[in-house]
């Protein structure tokens, strides 16, 4: 083929729904801010690892190639957790790497490590995460397991490796995981895999089409998702022809209490709330995109959204006010810091002392999937009577 198939990062996606491979090539890549400071952090990581330094010694500095994402006190803690995984295999080993290309033959394509090293018989792989967002997990991570079969093809040259070692360091999701495999097990998956892209190489080189399985995880990042037809026909199915009046032996004639759902459909109309109402986010900044483009979305208008003031030269205007008689106290307001944006100026060691005065009031009950890391509340008891749940 003339382009990779898929990439480390997009092969969960792709393996659960092929069609997405195909595709997405017709879709331009697009970056964000989260991706950019990510990247700074990933630089950060690399520069204290390689130069011996801490990441502390280098807030406010910035890097040239993210000239928007200084080192801050967030970042460096972050940053900091990485590190000092990092640092004792680096300091043990005699084989090591930081931001490591690698050539990844299951996937016929190359990736970066973010850091790996050599003891004994064991392969330790480590792969950063900056965001914040979604929780990664590195048990079966296709990802973490595409980088260290590439490795371990380069790394048994020199070394025997047995088994093999993968972390997955988010440190702001409190997340560091881990997972030992053997070496036998990466290479029996890297086949396995390697046999899935040919077999999706093939079809497509013949003028086949793969097969859509849109769903909820797989759909996520998709850079097809707001276009995809596959897509919009399974939320359709699935708000209004998964989960019929038929099936749940209701009567069409009259209104539907909330109490004449079994737990599993509500389980289930959850499950469908979730996935319908993604889509139509994503719906509608693809239309909100074709309109700002010139394109008609019939039944649908531009117009100017709420506007806002500001001054256009504010000590001009302070000038002017002081002259309408305000004082001081009346032009300016103060607000101490948050707890946060204390904690981020004075470093995690420092924010230990501030515990006498802060208080951790219970965030509201949410319901989430059984498959949430955190731990669940017992329902029993007066902690959340007074408590409104979040939507």
């Amino acid at each position: 083929m003339s382009r990779k198939f898929t990439r480390s990062s997009k092969l969960k996606q792709h393996k659960l729904c092929e069609g997405s491979a195909q595709i997405e090539p017709n879709y331009p890549d697009s970056s964000s801010a989260y991706a950019d400071e990510g990247s700074a952090a990933h630089l950060l990581g690399r520069v204290c690892l390689e130069d011996g330094t801490d990441p502390a010694d280098l807030i406010g500095h910035t890097f040239e190639k993210f000239p928007d994402y200084p080192v801050d006190r967030e970042m460096a803690d972050a940053v900091d957790t990485y590190v000092e995984i990092c640092r004792p295999l680096l300091d043990e080993s005699e084989l090591n790497g930081t931001e490591a290309e690698v050539q990844i033959g299951a996937i016929d394509n190359s990736g970066e490590i973010d850091f790996w090293a050599v003891i004994g018989k064991t392969l330790y792989v480590v792969d950063y995460k900056h965001g914040a967002g979604v929780f990664v997990s590195v048990v079966g991570n296709e990802q973490t397991r595409s980088y260290a079969s590439g490795l371990l093809a380069e790394v048994e040259l020199y070394a025997e490796v047995e088994d093999v070692e993968l972390c997955i360091c988010q440190p702001r999701m409190n997340n560091i995981s881990r997972e030992v495999i053997s070496a036998d097990e990466l290479r029996s998956w890297a086949v396995e895999t390697r046999g899935w892209v040919d077999r999706c190489v093939e079809t497509i080189e013949a003028g086949g089409q793969l097969p859509f399985n849109p769903g909820i995880e797989q759909c996520q990042f998709c850079k097809a998702k707001d276009d995809c037809a596959a897509r919009t026909n399974w939320i359709v199915e699935e708000a209004f022809g998964g989960l019929t009046f038929e099936e749940l032996d209701l009567s069409i004639d009259k209104p539907i209490a909330p109490n004449s759902l079994s737990q599993a459909d509500l389980a289930r109309c959850i499950e469908i709330a979730d996935a319908v109402s993604g889509w139509a986010g994503d719906i509608k900044k693809r239309a909100m995109s074709d309109a700002l483009a010139g394109k008609e979305v019939p039944g649908y208008k531009l117009v100017e959204g709420r506007s806002s003031r500001d001054w256009t030269d504010v000590e001009k205007a302070i000038r002017k006010l002081r002259r309408m008689g305000l004082k001081s106290d009346d032009l300016y307001t103060r607000k101490a810091l948050s707890v946060s944006q204390a904690e981020k100026k004075v470093g995690s060691k420092n924010a230990k002392k501030l515990a006498d005065v802060v208080v951790r009031y219970a965030g509201k009950p949410t319901l989430v999937p059984e498959s949430d890391k955190r731990k669940a509340l017992d329902p029993v008891g007066d902690a959340f009577a007074d408590i409104e749940s979040e939507s």
